[in-house]
C-alpha cells in the first residue's frame, strides 16, 4: 500500500500533536483534582495506574488523557463562547458609545448654530433698521420728486398754453405762481393803464382743475372710470396720430398729478 507525500505529512502531525498533547491531557485530570482540593484522591491514583503491568497501565493511561481532553475540550468551548459574548458585548458597547458620541456632538451642533443664528440677527438688527428708514425715506423722496415733476409738467402746460403772452419766461410765471398759492398779490405783468383799469387776475384754475379738465372728468368720479377715460384720451393724442409729444405729455402730466392728488398707483 503506497501512501502520498501530503498522507504521511499528515500522519506525521498528527502523532506530533498526540506526543505534545497527550501530557496535557493525562495532567489535566491531576490538575483538575489539585484545584478541586483532592490531593491525596489524585494521588492515590496516580499510585495505583503506576502500579499495574504495563498494558493495563498504558490502557488507564489513555482513559486519564481521553478524560483530560474532554475537560480541555470542554474548557475550550466555554473559552470560546464566554470570548465571543465578552467580544460582542464589547462592540455592541462601542456601537453604544459612538452613537452617544454621534448624539452629543449632534446636539452640540445644534446649539451652537442656534447661538451663532440668534447673535448674527443680534447684530444685524441695526443694520436692518437703518436700512427700512433709509428705504422709507428714498420711497418717500422719490414720491415727492415724482409729485413735483408732475406738477412742474402740469405749471409749464398751463403757462405754454395761457400765459406765454402775458410773461417772458417760465420762470418768471412760476414767482408769480408761487406768491399768489402763499396768498400775496403780486403785480400782474402788462401795461400800466391796463393794470389800473382792470383788476389784477387770479389764476384760471388750479392744477388740478386743469388735469381734469385734460382729461374731461369731473368730480367726483372712479379709479375705473379715471383709468377707462385715460386710455380714451392717450389713443387721441398719442404721438402717431397728432404728430407731436406735447399733447401727450401734458395729459401724462394731468394723469400723474391726479394719481398723487387721489392717493392711486
Amino acid at each position: 500500500m503506497q501512501y502520498s507525500e501530503s498522507g504521511i505529512a499528515e500522519l506525521m502531525g498528527l502523532l506530533v500533536l498526540l506526543v505534545i498533547g497527550m501530557p496535557f491531557c493525562i495532567a489535566t485530570p491531576y490538575a483538575l483534582g489539585y484545584l478541586l482540593g483532592l490531593e491525596y484522591e489524585a494521588e492515590l491514583v496516580k499510585h495505583w495506574i503506576l502500579a499495574l503491568d504495563t498494558w493495563l497501565r498504558i490502557l488507564c493511561l489513555a482513559g486519564v488523557g481521553l478524560v483530560g481532553f474532554f475537560i480541555l475540550l470542554i474548557v475550550c468551548i466555554i473559552i470560546y463562547q464566554a470570548g465571543k459574548r465578552l467580544l460582542f458585548a464589547l462592540l455592541a458597547f462601542t456601537e453604544w458609545v459612538i452613537a452617544a458620541t454621534l448624539r452629543t456632538v449632534e446636539a452640540m451642533l445644534e446649539l451652537i448654530s442656534s447661538i451663532l443664528k440668534g447673535l448674527i440677527w443680534f447684530l444685524l438688527q441695526p443694520f436692518r433698521l437703518i436700512g427700512e428708514f433709509v428705504a422709507d425715506k428714498f420711497i418717500a423722496a422719490r414720491t415727492s420728486i415724482g409729485q413735483w415733476k408732475a406738477e412742474q409738467q402740469a405749471l409749464r402746460a398751463l403757462y405754454r398754453d395761457e400765459y406765454s403772452d402775458d410773461f417772458s419766461s417760465f420762470r418768471a410765471f412760476k414767482r408769480y405762481w408761487s406768491a399768489l398759492q402763499r396768498g400775496e398779490e403780486p403785480p400782474y405783468p402788462g401795461k400800466e393803464e391796463k393794470a389800473k383799469a382792470e383788476p389784477k387776475p387770479k389764476p384760471k384754475a388750479d392744477l388740478y382743475s386743469l388735469a381734469l379738465k385734460e382729461l374731461g372728468l369731473s368730480e367726483p368720479f372712479t379709479k375705473a372710470a379715471f383709468k377707462a377715460r385715460y386710455r380714451r384720451r392717450m389713443k387721441e393724442v398719442h404721438p402717431d396720430i397728432t404728430g407731436s409729444n406735447g399733447a401727450a405729455t401734458r395729459l401724462n402730466a394731468a394723469i400723474e398729478l391726479i394719481k398723487k392728488r387721489k392717493g392711486w398707483s
